[in-house]
């Protein structure tokens, strides 16, 4: 097939989207945004994903993702858009790269479709202005897709090495959810003809992935305890406990696996608009919203790639197997998963459905253009797809009902695409005219989801598209006593290792994003993480390493908290607000939070 010319248009309109008010965006994810600071600021800190500028606590992912908004905050200075930079070039880069793959396979209308369906989808843009990396990864994995797709069609060794390396990278983004592609990947390769090749390939492709997925963590674990920070979210202080537990098996909640029990625990299936493991969890009107409005269509291209593939050629045969592949490991995965759940996970569910919606655009087109049998399937695709769209708007508030009307008119403007070639003089341009105003009408909804979310800011825990009926919970880090907190430990820190120590990074992050200041997470990321078992209390104390302790009776970490209160009272006298300390006064503190002097 003619391999068309990039059109402007695709990385225009992704650019425009990715960066709408990005110099307004809050820090994101506040555990990702104050290791993003930390890191920017000391290569061993950079090196071994440091949570904190003092090298207490690493964070509980692997860096590569980490590594870029460093490298972004180091060179550009750290604010959130500099931090955010990283994720918004990948989410700009991800549409023309899915076009790419799929116009030189199957045309340039069903590659404009997908690469337009992947901009509209709403959790794609969520997730491109925050600070977790499902944009980076999904870059990451449309590259490894066309590298395989290079692998098995022209035999090359270089793109089989390529397609490890960017899975390997995809691997330390986020460990086992990079892998998501590689058993589509596995099927294509070994569904070549050539099997001797075949079996080459995927043990050479396997050996060279292993090897880059596993260099950083051993790297990590042969690095002596005490030249480096405690591994966040582990039992044993190894990476490799990460990969096999807390972000493998336990965080999938699968085979009985749990974590030690205590506040932060991933063990519990997540209520709410992630909904609860089963097999139509994707399908409630909350997560569709997120990322499935054009769910029927892309079933629509799937049932159209089965019926062709006696016309496939080798590329385009193992485009369809990634594609399904992917897409069905991806819906059984999130389906399924019974430990931590976020709808921002589906973002890596937005390519392959974007692409199947965009195959079938191109099919339909095709018939449409061609006149003749099969017309009759475009009304009966769109009208599906509004159905579905209006279930998806049950859940979406009163001020979005406005859709609905447009949606009931565009089965009947579909319909009038085949009726319409019989019209004269404008026979030619009535079916363009129509189908088109129908593609309109259908991409109102999801676009109405991609504008409300380009109009809050990215300041929460967990990236969520659409309409907001609260501010995000990262709000508070703007708070003026959390400011003026973080100006007073700054004003003091007079050389010590630490400013202030808190229970959990949850309170240590504001004050890290706010003033770069050392602050240590004694519990880890909430409370849960024995990082005390090596360097106990008593030992922090003794040694006057930390000069204020902050602590909170509320929220999640309030269990750990009460756990170390009585020692910190014992030996550090607390500090009341307005009081002298230190040669200044003691700042109003935020609501339900201590503050303790342990070193004068």
């Amino acid at each position: 097939m003619r391999r068309a010319s990039l059109p402007l248009g695709i990385l225009v309109i992704g650019g425009f989207v990715a960066t709408w008010h990005l110099g307004s965006l809050g820090p994101g994810n506040p555990y990702y945004a104050a290791a993003t600071r930390s890191m920017s600021t000391d290569w061993r800190h950079f090196f071994f994903a440091s949570f904190d500028p003092g090298g207490f606590l690493s964070v509980d992912k692997p860096p590569f993702g980490l590594w870029l908004q460093a490298l972004s905050a180091r060179l550009l200075g750290y604010a959130p858009w500099s931090v955010a930079l990283p994720d918004v070039i990948a989410g700009t880069l991800a549409p023309v790269l899915l076009w790419s793959l799929i116009c030189r396979r199957l045309g340039q209308v069903a590659g404009t479709v997908a690469a337009l369906a992947l901009i509209l989808t709403p959790i794609s843009v969520a997730v491109e202005r925050d600070t977790v990396f499902e944009s980076i990864l999904t870059l990451l994995l449309l590259g490894a897709v066309g590298t395989a797709i290079r692998a098995i069609t022209t035999g090359r060794w270089r793109w089989t090495l390529a397609t490890a390396i960017l899975l390997g990278l995809a691997f330390n983004t986020k460990f086992w959810a990079g892998l998501l592609v590689l058993p589509a990947l596995t099927l294509a390769f070994a569904a070549q003809r050539e099997k001797s090749l075949a079996a080459r390939q995927l043990i050479v492709g396997a050996l060279a992935l292993a090897a880059v997925s596993v260099s950083w963590v051993a790297v990590v674990d042969h690095t002596p305890a005490a030249q480096r920070p405690f591994v966040g979210g582990s039992a044993t202080n190894r990476e490799a406990d990460l990969v096999t537990h807390y972000d493998g098996l336990a965080r999938l909640g699968w085979f009985g696996a749990t974590r030690a029990p205590g506040e932060g625990s991933i063990t519990q299936p997540t209520t709410g608009p992630d909904g609860g493991p089963g097999p139509l969890r994707l399908v409630s009107p909350e997560l569709a919203a997120q990322a499935g409005w054009l769910l029927p269509p892309a079933l629509a291209g799937a049932a159209w790639l089965v019926r062709s593939r006696r016309r496939w050629d080798a590329e385009q045969r193992t485009l369809a197997l990634i594609l399904g592949g992917w897409g069905l490991t991806g819906y059984a995965v999130f389906s399924l998963e019974g430990g931590t759940f976020h709808a921002y996970y589906l973002a890596e569910l937005a390519p392959p459905l974007a692409a199947w919606a965009g195959v079938a655009a191109g099919a339909l087109w095709t018939r449409l253009s061609r006149g003749g049998a099969g017309v009759w399937r475009l009304p009966m695709v769109v009208a599906v797809t509004a159905a579905w769209e209006a279930w998806i708007l049950t859940s979406a508030p009163s001020g979005f009902l406005w859709l609905l009307p447009g949606l009931g008119l565009a089965p009947l403007l579909a319909m009038a695409t085949g009726w319409s070639r019989r019209a004269r003089p404008l026979a030619r341009a009535m079916p363009a005219i129509a189908a088109s105003a129908t593609a309109l009408l259908l991409a109102l909804p999801p676009a109405a989801w991609v504008g409300s979310t380009l109009a809050a800011s990215s300041d929460g825990l967990t990236p969520y598209a659409g309409p907001r009926s609260s501010a995000p919970t990262g709000a508070a880090q703007a708070d003026p006593t959390r400011l003026g907190l973080a100006a007073f430990l700054v004003a003091h820190q007079d050389g010590w290792r630490f400013v202030a120590a808190t229970a959990t990074a949850r309170t240590a992050a504001p004050l890290i994003i706010l003033s770069g200041a050392p602050v240590m997470a004694m519990g880890g990321f909430a409370g849960a993480d024995p990082v005390l078992a090596n360097e106990p209390l008593s030992d922090i104390l003794r040694r006057r390493q930390v000069r204020f302790f902050l602590l909170s009776a509320s929220g999640a970490e309030s269990r750990f908290a009460r756990s170390i209160e009585l020692d910190v009272r014992g030996s550090c006298p607390a500090q009341r607000p307005g009081a002298p300390a230190l040669g200044g006064l003691v700042p109003a503190l935020p609501p339900g939070e201590a503050l303790y002097l342990c070193s004068a």
